[in-house]
């Protein structure tokens, strides 16, 4: 081969090692910013279930506003069996205050929730009562006793995030009702509390719960954290 051949194929040689070189560098230099680059995958809502529950047969021993003001638990685990456990409620028009979230002398259940609700909620409630109605209403992240009240000078009542009113059958009766539109977040946890109205009279009742035959509970579609799978674990 004539020298200034040899010479040219050397520097195309060269030339070519320097070519995969660079494109050895570029490849690891851009392979990190393409996996940036891909698209992160949104949570998709999970249905959601959490039941009325508790230890007592009777809820009043479990909160008593004199010895035990915390809440009854809204948990994830299905009855399985066993006797109905009730708490009840009452409204003699005068008492109790009704503009109240976490009013230990109504049903009040409180759970853990961290995630977006939106769409519907289905409530399910056993009720054994006189006629009357009753809301229902639901707050994320509250777990005190927050009221209107001129006697106390406050004017703490924080507005549901879901509620509705419905009638209940007199005797033992099931509530079945859906709160559509429902669009809120909660970062801890959801407290439901049964609320009774008294118009246009008085109303006394207990729910019961924590039985197959006696599940009240309620449902929904949440959207879990990003990273998780379940808005209550």
């Amino acid at each position: 081969m004539h020298p200034r051949e040899r010479d040219i194929v050397r520097s195309v040689r060269k030339l070519f090692t320097v070519l995969c070189a660079c494109l050895l560098v570029i490849s690891i230099a851009v392979a990190p910013a393409s996996a940036a680059k891909k698209k992160k995958v949104a949570p998709k809502p999970v249905l959601t279930k959490l039941y009325l529950d508790g230890e007592q047969q009777l809820g009043e021993s479990e909160h008593d506003p004199l010895v035990n003001p915390g809440y009854l638990p809204l948990g994830t685990t299905e009855p399985d069996g066993g006797e109905p456990k009730s708490t009840g409620y009452a409204n003699l028009v005068v008492t109790p205050n009704p503009a109240c979230a976490g009013n230990n002398l109504f049903p009040v259940f409180v759970g853990p929730l961290v995630g977006r609700v939106t769409g519907t909620i289905k409530v399910t409630l056993h009720t054994v009562s006189t006629p009357g109605t009753v809301d229902i209403r639901l707050w994320p992240d509250v777990n005190s006793l927050l009221c209107d009240s001129t006697a106390g000078g406050t004017m703490d009542y924080p507005d549901p995030a879901a509620s509705i009113e419905v009638d209940v059958p007199p005797g033992h009766g099931v509530i079945e009702v859906e709160i559509p539109g429902v669009d809120f977040e909660a970062q801890a946890l959801l407290m439901l509390q049964v609320t009774p109205i008294a118009a246009p009279g008085p109303i006394i009742g207990r729910v019961l719960y924590d039985t197959p035959e006696m599940a009240s509970g309620i449902e929904f579609m949440c959207v879990p954290p990003a990273g998780k799978v379940s808005c209550t674990s």
